[in-house]
């Protein structure tokens, strides 16, 4: 397999898939059914296109349950931008093949291979006990952890600005106006200033009206909980859903 970064310039990323096309020409014979999906690549990266990314990979995977096979042997590949869909009857397999993918179970055998960094973002069939206390809206604006702290961070930082034994150390005020300056871009990185318009937004489009956001998750139905999750994982924006 072949992988290219985002820092390669368009020029050079066609002269490498030219000496791609090249190589793939010449294949032994067994390799013959890969020539093809070669020179598609190749065709896209010459015409200007972009490489889509590999984001998931399963190799040979196999899951057993006390010696009892799930699936066996499966292969499957989920590239950027697919959309699909899994289809199966009852205990064929399919959460077990969710779970795996978002890495939340291990494989008896075989491998799995994710891209660095990568974020999924998975539906449970259970919800979390624990969110009965919150409101929907509270529910998920706290998707991520590294979010709902920053605004506390920025509070604290903006507070020690005005600490006068701060303000008369130019050495600690540049320190701290260093920090306020990383914590800011992070939040808005993470879409912090957006955030609230984001959440009714989301919820909205999912059937609860404005008056619904400060009801606690407690008093939902199963349903409603189970779309309450589903606006978490929208908001977290995550690479795979």
């Amino acid at each position: 397999m072949v992988a290219f970064r985002s820092g390669y310039s368009l020029p050079h990323s066609r002269f490498l898939f030219r000496a791609l096309l090249f190589s793939a020409w010449h294949l032994p014979p067994h390799y013959h059914h890969c020539t093809l999906l070669f020179v598609l690549l190749c065709i896209t990266a010459l015409q200007g296109g972009e490489l889509p990314m590999l984001l998931v990979n399963f190799s040979k995977v196999s899951k057993d349950f006390g010696g009892n096979p799930v699936f066996k042997e499966i292969d499957l590949e989920i590239i950027e931008g697919e959309r699909i869909g899994l289809v199966g009857e009852n205990g064929s397999g399919k959460s077990t093949l969710f779970r795996l993918l978002a890495g939340l179970d291990t494989p008896t055998s075989g491998v799995i291979s994710r891209r660095r960094n990568l974020t999924i973002g998975y539906l449970t069939q259970e919800v979390d006990p624990a969110l009965d206390q919150k409101t929907i809206f509270e529910t998920v604006s706290e998707t991520s952890v590294e979010l709902v702290a920053l605004p506390g961070m920025l509070s604290e930082l903006e507070a020690q600005m005005s600490d006068p034994d701060i303000a008369s150390d130019p050495d600690e005020m540049t320190r701290v106006l260093e920090e306020y300056g990383k914590a800011q871009e992070r939040f808005e990185a993470l879409g912090g200033y957006t955030l609230g318009h984001r959440v009714e937004t989301v919820l909205n489009g999912l059937g609860f009206d404005a008056s619904e956001h400060t009801q606690l998750v407690g008093v939902l139905s199963g349903g409603e909980k189970k779309l309450v999750n589903l606006a978490r994982i929208l908001i977290e924006m995550p690479d795979i859903v």
